[in-house]
């Protein structure tokens, strides 16, 4: 069952499937990454990540009042980042 859901994550949202916990990125302020997910994962906050030209920020799964608008490197105006990914 494990398998099943973790094959989902990365099939449904391969930039969000190395969250530490799938339920992480749903809180305004949740901080889902860690050096577990890779070189940007050490990245603790969005001013970091964004400083980082290797890296993008992980995009807010909550519920919004409107839908969040997303830059071209994950980083939304009017929605909270939840973590910082690696591009590839």
């Amino acid at each position: 069952m494990i398998r099943l859901v973790f094959a989902a994550a990365i099939l449904l949202a391969p930039g969000a499937a190395l969250a530490v916990d799938a339920n992480c990125g749903y809180g305004p302020g949740d901080w889902c990454t860690s050096e577990k997910d890779g070189a940007c994962g050490r990245h603790r906050t969005v001013d970091a990540c964004r400083a980082d030209p290797q890296c993008k920020g992980m995009e807010y799964r909550g519920e919004s009042v409107v839908a969040c608008q997303l830059d071209k490197d994950g980083y939304a105006t009017n929605c909270p980042t939840v973590g910082c990914l690696d591009r590839n």
